[in-house]
């Protein structure tokens, strides 16, 4: 709530779902600020199917999930977001999963946010990607060709293995080139003018 009295033009769109009293409390919350409320668009959940077509009209989406009870969750949200092209906001909880763990990297393909819960952090990052969209855009696109790369279809480890042992293999059984270079070792001069001459 604190960006909102900003000059900077922005519109924070929700779609969430959950808990009775966890949304209760949460648009309680973005009412309270009457400058919030007035840049914000409450959305009902859609389909699954639909969801890609609405992070694709947004330049930043936020994820920031944090003291999941099961350690070993793995959420594909952020990969959703991540193939759409928006700009990742996710908390260092989602970045240390197993699936996410070394592959986002702050500031180059997503926003990790080290505590949501540090909401004066929270909105100076907020506020940057906010005031800066070919930043915010950048981001947004090393994150997407990082999903892209997720997406290809790469062989298993026992036909990539095979593949690479036969290369070798062919290397190591090619014949020898027969050399080129002359056998005495001489090389050649071309032809000099004498000075002089005509």
């Amino acid at each position: 709530s604190s960006l909102a009295p900003s000059d900077t033009p922005f519109a924070f769109l929700t779609m969430s779902c959950g808990y009775l009293e966890v949304l209760q409390r949460y648009y309680e919350a973005i009412l309270a600020s009457p400058a919030l409320a007035a840049r914000s668009w409450i959305l009902p959940p859609v389909a699954p199917w639909r969801v890609p077509s609405f992070l694709r009209r947004c330049d930043a989406v936020c994820f920031l999930e944090r003291d999941f009870p099961i350690p070993f969750h793995g959420p594909l949200i952020p990969r959703e977001v991540l193939a759409s092209g928006a700009c990742l906001v996710c908390s260092a909880e989602i970045a240390a999963q197993p699936f996410y763990r070394g592959n986002l990297v702050d500031d180059r393909n997503a926003v990790i946010i080290a505590d949501p819960r540090d909401h004066a952090a929270l909105a100076r990052r907020l506020g940057i990607l906010i005031g800066n969209r070919d930043y915010t855009w950048a981001i947004g696109r090393q994150g997407q060709l990082l999903a892209r790369f997720w997406d290809e279809e790469l062989d298993d480890f026992d036909v990539a293995s095979a593949t690479f042992a036969a290369q070798v293999k062919r290397l190591i059984d090619r014949p020898a080139r027969p050399s080129t270079r002359s056998g005495t070792g001489a090389i050649a001069k071309r032809p000099t003018r004498a000075r002089g001459a005509s």
